[in-house]
């Protein structure tokens, strides 16, 4: 017994289920559109909440001690910061503040930059 997909049997129940994929298809394309064209800042904050933050750690390491219990090493808190030097280099217009924060004149901070951008 051979069954064609449109046998004749049940024609308006082909094409109800084929509209209503292409009604689907056609919702979520247009869905798609919306938020990456229209309403794009949306995901560009939540990408940034995700990847963009702070981190506190306040954890604080044991001592390490040798057997007369004299101190081999010691935690000590600092600060770090980093960056991405190829993005760093196109926001120049920034630099100026970033070597303020960072306590340095603003050509020892280029010269870092170029240092770590690659293109000496």
């Amino acid at each position: 017994m051979n069954h064609a997909v449109n046998s004749g049997h049940y024609p308006r129940r082909y094409w109800m289920v084929l509209a209503l994929l292409m009604l689907g298809l056609i919702l979520l394309m247009a869905r798609a559109f919306y938020l990456q064209i229209l309403d794009s800042s949306y995901l560009q904050e939540q990408g940034n909440a995700r990847h963009l933050r702070v981190v506190e750690d306040g954890s604080h390491r044991g001592m390490i001690l040798d057997r007369n219990g004299e101190p081999l090493a010691i935690s000590t808190p600092v600060d770090s910061v980093w960056a991405n030097p190829a993005e760093l280099g196109l926001q120049r217009a920034q630099w100026p503040l970033l070597a303020k924060l960072l306590d340095i004149n603003k050509r020892e901070l280029a010269e870092q930059v170029q240092k770590f951008d690659g293109r000496e």
